[in-house]
């Protein structure tokens, strides 16, 4: 039988797999196999762990409690779930151990339901769970979203939680991973012992939820309460910065790793690649990954990721043919395909997007998933293929999610298409009936073609439904603070200057030739009501306070958080020409880098 890819490193593994084949006799006690069966997990060798198993059977071992328990614990960590499984349901007796290593196996794989109902059926046969089977089921829970089922386990385990900081902190993990970042500090706070993991749980828990400040608020409390950052701590910071665009606050963080020694480290790495990549300035994000040969699958899919979404196609697929003839073993992965094809959509390469997805399984023997057909009905949708498009939505494998319905529909509104428009609008109505983008894009659908009364109707839809369409919110990091605006927002105490510098760059525009696009007012009125919803949209006001609040031709960094309307995207081209700035205009779907009164999208988003 063939050796399990990195047993190279531990001969002494297999040596000792082949000295307990050779103990033939059933009176034997098999003293090396926990060692053997601990390592095989370690190092994910199946195969030996297999022939592990096969001789405790021949030795009559395998029914035994202890030996099941370790087979379990080897085949999760193998990821041979249902290996794991059979062990476990041929065991004639169970303890905790087994019960915690099953529900480990699982979430360990992705299981994460199987999980959670494998906790419910611990109690229902009476077993009782211990800490490390809730710190297991609460991770399940953190994977899954599921915040009820975590309250319910935060209930029973309130007794234990003063005493123990780990329990504690995969409680605080779960609720910052569902969404409530009050339940997270709540937990926090009372904490008496916090280790650096549970301040990174509190860190992250801010960071993924959008609360970036107050992530670096409480990373200073860290330092002030002489807590030593690690590296967990550093990604979660970076990809604050990566959500709020704070390219300062994000430079200084790497001139932080970089000191301490922790750019060494490729999840790091990624995560200052990253962070370059969402803040706009590819060309740092470039230097931070030429300064390392030594690169794996994920620094290589950072640095093509970083290219794509700033609109740098052919660079980003430049990255891509290098990473195909580097000697090393980053072999492309599914992700990387991901990035590749929305390179492709973005660049409008379309023959190119068709070649790399029928690569992917001839070539990389990679099975597409929904995602990456996602990507190829952006790709052709984006592009006007809208048939082609349809017939690729209909042609997954796997049932369409709202996602891919929803990413047809976004190629409908791109090119007005009414009829397939309500189509799609109609599927995402019966799948998500409180899903707001189905109503809001064929509402667009619509606005553009001056049908008003229709969109009456959406928007009556939308208010006997109950549904709400988030307001469009613009930010803007000047002097190492975010400023954010709302459509027609007066609250920023600069407001005067703001609309002052708006009303000049209007008239210098328009003497340029700038005509204001009202099909992005989804209202029906009077013309002079339309230009003044438009004018004072939030991506305009965030430009001009960056206009007025920084020096002259410094660079203006702005994050959506919903797609950039078109009447915005001229005026940013407009505004870029004027004012000798580039405007980088990051949206929830791309960046568009302004320059000189030209986009990197050129005017295909």
């Amino acid at each position: 039988m063939g050796t399990s890819t990195g047993l190279q490193c531990c001969p002494k593994l297999l040596e000792g797999i082949d000295e307990l084949e050779r103990q033939r006799g059933l009176d034997v006690k098999p003293e090396a196999v926990p060692t053997l069966l601990r390592q095989c997990g370690d190092f994910k060798a199946l195969a030996e762990g297999k022939r592990v198993h096969a001789y405790l059977v021949r030795a009559r071992y395998h029914r035994d409690r202890y030996f099941g328990n370790l087979l379990v614990e080897m085949y999760g960590k193998c990821g041979s779930v249902e290996d794991a499984r059979a062990v476990f349901e041929s065991m004639q007796a169970r303890n905790v151990y087994s019960w915690t290593m099953m529900i480990a196996a699982y979430a360990q794989n992705g299981c994460y339901r199987e999980a959670v109902r494998m906790m419910h059926r611990m109690d229902l046969e009476g077993a009782k769970a211990d800490k490390i089977t809730f710190v297991a089921v609460l991770d399940a829970c953190s994977s899954l979203g599921d915040l009820s089922t975590g309250r319910r386990l935060h209930d029973r385990v309130l007794g234990f939680l003063d005493s123990d900081v780990v329990l504690c902190t995969a409680v605080l993990n779960m609720y910052g991973k569902c969404g409530s970042v009050d339940d997270a500090k709540s937990v926090f706070e009372r904490m008496t012992n916090r280790d650096v993991v549970a301040w990174n749980a509190m860190v992250a828990a801010y960071a993924q939820n959008g609360h970036c400040r107050k992530a670096f608020k409480l990373f200073a409390r860290m330092a002030a309460e002489k807590v030593a950052p690690n590296k967990s701590t550093y990604v979660s910071l970076l990809d604050a910065c990566s959500s709020m665009a704070g390219i300062s606050k994000g430079r200084e963080l790497h001139g932080l790793v970089d000191r301490a020694g922790f750019l060494r480290d490729r999840v790091v790495r990624c995560a200052v690649i990253n962070m370059y990549g969402k803040c706009g300035s590819v060309d740092e994000a470039r230097q931070v990954f030429e300064a390392f040969p030594d690169r794996d699958v994920a620094l290589w899919n950072s640095m093509i990721a970083a290219y794509a979404q700033n609109g740098q196609g052919e660079m980003s697929l430049q990255v891509f043919e290098r990473m195909k003839e580097a000697t090393n073993n980053a072999r492309p992965n599914a992700i990387t395909f991901v990035h590749v094809l929305c390179a492709c959509s973005h660049a409008r390469l379309i023959e190119r997007g068709r070649s790399y997805f029928g690569s992917m399984e001839t070539v990389f023997g990679i099975q597409p998933s929904s995602q990456h057909y996602r990507c190829m009905i952006d790709l052709l949708g984006r592009s006007g293929n809208l048939d082609q498009a349809w017939n690729i939505l209909h042609s997954m494998p796997l049932e369409p999610d709202s996602l891919a319905w929803t990413t047809m529909l976004s190629a409908c509104r791109a090119h007005s298409n009414v009829e397939l428009g309500e189509l799609c609008a109609e599927r995402l109505f019966e799948m998500e009936p409180e899903y707001s983008a189905p109503y809001v894009l064929l509402s667009n659908i619509y606005a553009a073609r001056d049908r008003w009364d229709d969109v009456a109707r959406i928007r009556k839809l939308m208010a006997d439904k109950g549904v709400k369409k988030p307001s469009g919110r613009s930010s803007i990091e000047v002097g190492d603070k975010v400023h954010e605006f709302v459509a027609g927002d007066r609250a920023h105490p600069r407001r005067e200057e703001i609309y002052q510098e708006l009303s000049r760059l209007g008239s210098q525009m328009k003497a340029l030739g700038y005509i204001q696009d009202r099909s992005s007012a989804l209202r029906d009125g009077e013309e002079e009501e339309k230009e003044q919803m438009l004018w004072y949209h939030s991506e305009k006001l965030a430009i001009a306070f960056g206009s007025v609040a920084t020096p002259a031709r410094k660079s203006l960094y702005v994050i959506k958080n919903l797609r950039v309307c078109t009447d915005c995207h001229t005026a940013s081209k407009f505004i870029s020409r004027i004012t000798g700035r580039e405007i980088v205009l990051r949206d929830p779907y791309r960046f568009h880098h302004f320059r000189d009164g030209w986009c990197s999208c050129g005017d295909y988003w």
